[in-house]
């Protein structure tokens, strides 16, 4: 994915039935997908490898040590959004997002499916 969209185009999603559009993505290198993926298992020691479950598309979760949103592509590589829009709102940093979102960090999500909202 991360090669057909390079770090700014902007991927339009859909969560809690509000559109999102990602505005700026970079991929993360190595080192910070493994400090990642650490930090995510430590908070589900419950469901080990629960940061490679997060290799499901349309999973992500927002991480307060990076101010990120670590979303999975369709190949199931990790990439990192750091400013988003919802829809009829101004750009807001992943942050923000979380915060309006009541999203807590390492708490695992999903964009909406497709059929999620079409009746």
């Amino acid at each position: 994915m991360w090669r057909a969209v390079g770090a700014t185009y902007g991927i339009v999603t859909s969560f809690r039935q509000k559109s999102v559009k990602f505005i700026d993505m970079q991929r993360p290198s190595t080192e910070a997908v493994a400090a990642f993926e650490k930090r995510l298992n430590l908070m589900h020691e419950d469901s080990p490898l629960m940061a490679r479950e997060g290799g499901e598309r349309g999973r992500f979760c927002y991480d307060k040590p990076t101010k990120a949103l670590w979303v999975t592509a369709i190949d199931g590589q990790w990439v990192l959004v750091t400013r988003v829009q919802v829809a009829s709102r101004t750009i807001r940093t992943a942050a923000e997002f979380a915060d309006g979102q009541r999203l807590r960090s390492g708490q695992l999500f999903h964009f909406d499916q497709p059929n999620d909202h079409d009746n």
